[in-house]
């Protein structure tokens, strides 16, 4: 098969050739196991960090109570929290157990989202109401003050 004349042909840099690799390109070191588990635990710590265990109802969005999570989703959050001590005091966990562990941590990521959200809403609700009884009762101020002149 002859190559077009018109197309160059591109020539593939491979590491074990031994030349340089093209300018602009940079080899990425793999992750250790060590490096994947301390990124684990940390993300286990982001989303957990969300939850305190002394609120029962949330304060903001950074202060959620477990409480606030559907019960199958609170049980995991539990677990999780059983996972990241282990995780943290070097347990080793591999394959189908570090699968599920992973969809877990993501569940419980999209649940605290959804948490967050519907607290803001509410939020936003509650202030909407409070402005409406202010507009009210300026209103109501305002009408007793000329009934009164």
């Amino acid at each position: 098969m002859a190559s077009d004349p018109k197309v160059p042909e591109v020539m593939e840099w491979r590491p074990e050739e031994g030349g340089k690799a093209p300018r602009g390109s940079r080899r990425t070191p793999e992750p250790t196991g060590e490096s994947l588990m301390a990124g684990r635990i940390r993300r286990l710590d982001q989303i957990l960090g969300r939850f305190d265990p002394k609120l029962t109802t949330s304060q903001d969005r950074e202060h959620l109570a477990f409480s606030s999570l559907p019960t199958n989703i609170l049980l995991m959050a539990q677990e999780l929290v059983t996972v990241k001590n282990q995780l943290k005091s070097g347990v080793q966990i591999v394959g189908r157990e570090l699968t599920r562990i992973d969809e877990q941590v993501r569940l419980l990521d999209l649940e605290s989202q959804k948490v967050q959200e519907r607290f803001a809403t509410q939020v936003a609700e509650r202030l909407g109401q409070t402005d409406e009884r202010q507009t009210r009762h300026e209103a109501v101020t305002c009408h007793l003050h000329e009934a009164v002149q």
